[in-house]
């Protein structure tokens, strides 16, 4: 791993450490901080090549701006990320909807009279799909 590379790898991995040492009871802040703390530093970096103000990243300006600007964007990703994860959380059931619904058109199912047509088969996907989401919201909380 270079070392131009590896504030990517800390994106993989800070999460995984947080969880390590925090735990699933409290995951949503662990994703909030990690997310925070990632583009934090990815925006420390980055800012002076897009923003050029008097107060942030221009050379005349001062370096509490550009750690300012780091940080405000470094908040709003931590709490876009701690709102997404519901979304996220739904994805996975549906991705296990989606699962058991591959599965059980390995069945017998397949055959039989009641699913003709592609569009039956898209509804059947899109059934299980959302009952295996809704199920991992309801059991999330």
């Amino acid at each position: 791993i270079g070392t131009s590379k590896s504030i990517f790898w800390v994106a993989a991995i800070l999460p995984g450490i947080g969880l390590i040492f925090f735990g699933y009871k409290y995951i949503l802040t662990t994703l909030f901080f990690s997310a925070f703390v990632v583009t934090s530093a990815i925006s420390f970096v980055f800012l002076p090549r897009f923003i050029h103000t008097k107060y942030c990243c221009d050379d005349n300006g001062s370096f509490l701006g550009h750690l300012g600007g780091a940080l405000f964007v470094g908040i709003i990703f931590g709490a876009l990320a701690r709102w997404l994860f519901r979304v996220g959380v739904f994805g996975v059931g549906a991705m296990l909807g989606l699962l058991v619904a591959i599965v059980a058109l390995c069945t017998p199912l397949k055959d039989t009279s009641t699913l003709k047509g592609p569009g039956a088969f898209m509804a059947f996907y899109l059934l299980l799909m959302v009952i295996g989401g809704s199920a991992t919201l309801f059991a999330k909380k």
